[in-house]
């Protein structure tokens, strides 16, 4: 099931770069989603030689995706997220992919439908603001902050894995540099 403009990864060219990372570790050690995500924005962020400024609010979009992506993995440690990095022109998408289960798969689904309208993204980030439950670990705040405070599209690809009760789910987010940079 793809929810919102997902754009598919077909032509390898069109990757800059590939990480995969182990889920179970990353969930053990916290500090390495911010780690991983300084990295990959810094690697990016050498192929825009005219917008070195974007390089704060690519890491920070990034260390979202990946801590959302590590909260909900299935919790086997075998289990990777995998996350693609891609640029045409000055657009630049970001897509972070991991196995969850069932439960988690219908978390993300409801909240899919929302996080696709920038609109409804904007009011959605306020109410969940004044509203905050404390340890509620499913509110969506992080991803409703990527899209309000850096305008980026996104969207999801939620593919359930034949014969199981898992689910490969995918959160793509594609940036507009220039807009990125003002």
């Amino acid at each position: 099931m793809i929810i919102g403009p997902y754009v598919p990864f077909f032509d390898i060219n069109d990757v800059v770069l590939h990480v995969n990372v182990k889920a179970g570790e990353m969930h053990r050690e916290w500090t390495k989603c911010g780690l991983i995500s300084n990295f990959i924005a810094s690697y990016v962020t050498l192929s825009c030689h005219s917008e070195k400024s974007i390089l704060n609010s690519l890491s920070v979009i990034l260390n979202e995706l990946i801590e959302n992506a590590v909260k909900y993995y299935f919790t086997n440690s075998d289990d990777t997220i995998n996350i693609l990095v891609s640029r045409k022109g000055d657009d630049v998408f970001l897509k972070v992919k991991n196995r969850t289960n069932a439960a988690n798969y219908e978390i993300l689904q409801e909240a899919a439908r929302d996080l696709i309208d920038p609109d409804k993204a904007n009011d959605k980030y306020f109410e969940k603001l004044r509203n905050i439950v404390p340890n509620q670990n499913s509110s969506g705040i992080g991803l409703l902050m990527i899209i309000s405070f850096f305008k980026v599209q996104m969207s999801f690809q939620l593919q359930n894995i034949e014969g199981t009760e898992l689910y490969d789910a995918s959160v793509q987010v594609k940036i507009d540099i220039k807009e990125l940079n003002q």
